[in-house]
């Protein structure tokens, strides 16, 4: 008898272990989401100003990339990604980034 008590206790142990980590995962992806979008909205619009839209509709017709349009877009949209803090610095020379904002700018 004590075999079958034994089991029931690991199955009931693991069923409320498994109950847990679900319900935990639940709550940091409810979490998580919640926190992107209080924080990646107003990323999104800040970013969405800086673009002409007049413009962005002529090059997405072409997808012409010596267009001024294009690198002047992706020079601001940059700057704002280093705003954020989300921008791999290592790769991006800021004094350059910074030039090249003056004249875009």
């Amino acid at each position: 008898m004590a075999g079958i008590e034994g089991t029931f206790f690991i199955v009931f142990i693991l069923a409320i272990c498994g109950i847990s980590i679900f319900t935990s995962v639940q709550q940091v992806n409810e979490v998580s989401e919640t926190v992107s979008l209080t924080i990646g909205i107003p990323i999104a619009k800040r970013a969405a100003a800086l673009v002409d839209g007049d413009s962005f509709e002529r090059i997405s017709r072409t997808l012409d990339g010596e267009d001024p349009f294009y690198e002047s877009t992706r020079l601001k949209l940059l700057a704002q990604l280093v705003k954020t803090g989300k921008a791999n610095t290592r790769d991006i020379d800021i004094r350059a980034l910074q030039a090249k904002l003056a004249d875009v700018i």
